[in-house]
């Protein structure tokens, strides 16, 4: 397995395998190759982990206790995004402001100032997407899965676009490591490599969608199919 994070100051190890289920090999069982050098989020360190014909005991069976942890680490990884969207987003609004071209700040400049503005649009509905995904996983909601995936998938985007932007604000001083954009951006793309909310947050999301039930006070049938694009009625529709 690999970028497992710093697997060796932990105090157990559980592995998800076979079913799946879940596993905890005994002590001393897992080998540790090296540090992996990463292009980003290197104040973290991970490793490769190897289990080889090691003897594990089962704790847990079925997909609940899996599903749960998932969804934990996964709302972990949207707040880190989301930290990460709004540093980027800040500093590049203070350059904005300070840096002058033609006599004005370059923010402006419309061509600056929109791209702040829908970076700064990102980030709250980033925003509120955690907070709700938060609550919904203290409350044991049963749309949980659904709500830490889209915020999980949002917070990751805002902070793809939000670094990615940044360093275009700043322009040649944006590859510079005088400024902390280029750090910003280069763990972005790790954090969305590394933990993809795409890989499992869309079956979350399309299963989340096709099974929603009608709204409160809504009609009987409004609760139709977003993945089937059609309305009750059989006419075409977009979402909902």
């Amino acid at each position: 397995k690999y970028a497992v994070p710093d697997p060796g100051s932990a105090g157990t190890l559980l592995v998800v395998a076979n079913g799946p289920s879940i596993w905890r090999p005994g002590p001393g069982a897992a080998a540790l190759a090296a540090a992996e050098d990463k292009l980003g989020l290197r104040s973290a360190r991970t490793l490769k982990l190897v289990l080889d014909g090691v003897e594990a005991e089962r704790i847990g069976t079925g997909t609940t206790e899996v599903v749960a942890a998932l969804l934990a680490a996964k709302l972990v990884t949207a707040g880190i995004a989301l930290g990460l969207a709004r540093a980027a987003v800040e500093y590049a609004a203070a350059y904005a402001r300070e840096r002058t071209a033609f006599g004005r700040p370059i923010g402006a400049f419309q061509g600056i100032s929109f791209m702040i503005a829908d970076r700064a649009t990102d980030l709250e509905a980033a925003r509120l997407l955690c907070w709700e995904a938060g609550w919904a996983l203290e409350a044991a909601r049963q749309d949980v899965g659904r709500l830490v995936m889209a915020a999980c998938g949002q917070a990751v985007s805002a902070a793809l676009a939000a670094s990615d932007d940044a360093v275009q604000v700043l322009g040649g001083h944006g590859y510079m490591r005088d400024h902390p954009v280029e750090l910003w951006y280069r763990d972005a793309m790790t954090l969305a490599t590394l933990d993809a909310p795409w890989l499992v947050g869309d079956l979350f999301l399309a299963g989340g969608y096709r099974a929603a039930e009608p709204a409160r006070g809504a009609s009987q049938g409004a609760g139709w199919e977003v993945a089937a694009g059609r309305r009750p009625d059989g006419s075409p529709g977009g979402t909902p």
